[in-house]
């Protein structure tokens, strides 16, 4: 997939900072980038995180939900 340097812009603005390894964006039905995916090797050196989630509202949302005890109620579950 292409990524117009216009959609790279936007990305790095989200992340504070030009991403490396970019080779996807998931965008909203507006055209806004909500998630990226990255290459598992970057620079040569494995790339442990391959999606990042860059849309504010979304990450705030859970960041909220985190914050409410989702993680808590997920690892009692498991356990």
């Amino acid at each position: 997939m292409d990524i117009s340097p216009e959609m790279r812009a936007r990305v790095a603005q989200l992340l504070g900072r030009p991403p490396r390894g970019l080779q996807e964006v998931i965008t909203s039905a507006a055209g806004d980038p909500l998630v990226i995916r990255v290459a598992s090797l970057v620079d040569d050196k494995p790339f442990p995180t391959l999606y990042w989630l860059v849309d504010p509202d979304l990450c705030y949302r859970i960041d909220q939900a985190e914050a409410g005890g989702l993680i808590r109620q997920f690892q009692q579950h498991v356990d």
